[in-house]
């Protein structure tokens, strides 16, 4: 059946494919498109700001938050940048805000921490966190997220307790406030039940950031690693989006979150942006395959059943009506069998493939030829293998998956009839012809033959018990002129172009008993001669 080239805008399922291809291109141009901002949010600017009273030196003798300090340096990415202020009696900035990219700056960044001393008397914290929001308004990155890691164990001291309530009341309002309002995030951590929980959880609240305990020194190293995820792996909230809340209560567990908002990882959204690339280009792919399958398979089907019709006329039959169709003639040089109704020869079941095989006519015979099916092609019970040829013969059963069929090939005109040939001592046919018509009286011989010649047919002929009538044969020579070749003449018979038994292979032996022309397959060699496989029999009947 001959079609038209399918078309990709014209099969069923374009629309499917057009709106996933649509929608997926969609979403990874929304990923693309947000804005340089939220994947520089993955930039982070952070201060640490870290007390240095004596009453650290007596909470933390082995100098826990120091070696935390390092190693939140030496884990923190080469895109960030990190600074450090101490604060006692006064704030100071020890190291201004530096890419840690630079290798020297991360090693000058190291040798700062060990100006942690613990050597101050009193406690000014709100110094300390002005120092760092400074900092961060004016040498951090405004495309960065900025953040104040806050470390104290105690409560602002400044030797005056109204000076100190005042300094309090600055912190928990004003510079929590402006820190609000300029985006940065303060990550407060408590060390030891000494410290001002109420007042560091506020900051932690106001600003957006978060709120964690650290009871004993050994605990300071793991709230680090915590406020390093938190750092790294989320996104600043919006100073103007940041609502200002209350303070909330505080877990027993030590932690707390600032105010809900939304937390999204640069890194995931990269991932997501990726991945949904990805997706995209996945099912082009897939659908360019699938339609450039579906074309060639069409092409393969709209080609079998076509083309210059067989020499040899042959027939493939279902057994036990399984498939619901008739036979099938293979008239054609190629044929597709399959599922699909395009196919040569249809099967409509589904465990027969789309196109399960293909049967072909090459060099005066059929052949069988599995394309790859799911469960396969049986040959006389035999799986063959994928993608080979495999000659058929004339009643060999074919089965696709278990649906069986017989191949039944008619054998061409005057097959099996015996063929006088006249040659001479070199070999050379000088004439041959088939004995025609049905059985009539055997003449005396053939007409222009002498009585020599006459003698070596008969020594050709098959030895014929006495009881078994002797067939009446005429062998007819040559139309006049006779052909008179002296010595040099040899009438022998020679195979007919097929052989009885397998008519799919030609008759290319002639059997020293019988005399009749069979494929190499029927002939065996027995006590010196070439017999078929019936006289061989009969020879050794005999010999019993």
């Amino acid at each position: 059946m001959d079609t038209q080239k399918p078309n990709l805008f014209q099969t069923p399922r374009f629309p499917q494919i057009a709106a996933w291809v649509l929608a997926s291109a969609l979403a990874v141009l929304c990923v693309c498109c947000l804005p340089a901002a939220a994947f520089a949010e993955a930039v982070g600017d952070v201060v640490l700001v870290l007390d240095n009273s004596g009453s650290m030196k007596k909470n933390d003798p082995g100098f826990a938050a120091r070696d935390a300090a390092r190693r939140f340096i030496l884990d923190m990415g080469s895109s960030a940048r990190v600074g450090i202020v101490l604060f006692d009696e006064t704030a100071r900035l020890v190291h201004p805000l530096v890419a840690l990219a630079d290798l020297g700056a991360r090693e000058s960044l190291l040798a700062a921490t060990g100006k942690v001393d613990y050597a101050g008397k009193l406690t000014d914290s709100p110094a300390g966190v002005e120092r760092a929001m400074y900092e961060l308004g004016t040498a951090g990155r405004p495309e960065a997220r900025r953040h104040i890691l806050f470390l104290t164990d105690g409560v602002v001291d400044t030797g005056n307790r109204e000076k100190s309530a005042e300094r309090e009341r600055w912190l928990r309002v004003d510079l929590a406030a402006e820190c609000q309002r300029k985006g940065i995030r303060i990550l407060a951590i408590a060390f030891t039940d000494a410290a001002d929980f109420q007042l560091i959880q506020t900051l932690a609240g106001t600003t957006g950031g978060t709120y964690h305990r650290a009871p004993r020194a050994e605990d300071i190293g793991p709230v680090f690693v915590k406020a390093l995820e938190e750092i790294t792996g989320s996104a600043a909230v919006p100073a103007a989006a940041a609502p200002q809340a209350p303070a909330r209560p505080v877990s027993q567990g030590g932690e707390e979150a600032g105010p809900p908002g939304i937390s999204v990882s640069p890194r995931l959204i990269l991932l997501f942006g990726m991945f949904l690339l990805f997706l995209v280009l996945a099912a082009g792919a897939f659908a360019v395959w699938r339609f450039r399958a579906r074309a060639r398979g069409a092409g393969k089907t709209r080609r079998a059943g076509s083309g210059p019709k067989t020499p040899v006329s042959a027939r493939l039959a279902p057994e036990g009506g399984e498939t619901g169709i008739g036979p099938v003639e293979l008239d054609r040089m190629v044929m597709d069998v399959g599922r699909n109704p395009e196919c040569a020869i249809h099967i409509p079941r589904k465990t027969v493939s789309a196109r399960h095989a293909a049967i072909f006519y090459k060099d005066g015979a059929f052949y069988i030829e599995d394309k790859g099916s799911t469960n396969g092609t049986f040959l006389e019970g035999v799986k063959i293998v994928p993608e080979k040829a495999y000659r058929l013969k004339n009643g060999d059963e074919l089965a696709f998956d278990v649906i069986r069929f017989t191949f039944s090939l008619a054998g061409p005109p005057g097959a099996g009839q015996t063929v006088v040939s006249t040659r001479g001592k070199d070999g050379a046919l000088l004439q041959a012809r088939p004995l025609g018509g049905s059985e009539v009286p055997r003449t005396p011989g053939p007409v222009g033959l002498d009585e020599t010649s006459r003698n070596r047919v008969a020594a050709l002929e098959p030895p014929r018990d006495s009881g078994e009538e002797e067939p009446k044969v005429v062998l007819q020579a040559p139309s006049a002129p006779a052909v008179h070749l002296g010595d040099m003449p040899t009438l022998v018979p020679v195979p007919p172009e097929m052989c009885k038994n397998h008519p799919a292979w030609r008759a290319a032996e002639i059997c020293e008993s019988c005399g009749k022309g069979f494929c190499r397959q029927c002939m065996v060699h027995l006590s010196g001669k070439k017999l078929c496989v019936s006289c061989a029999r009969g020879a050794n009947r005999d010999k019993g």
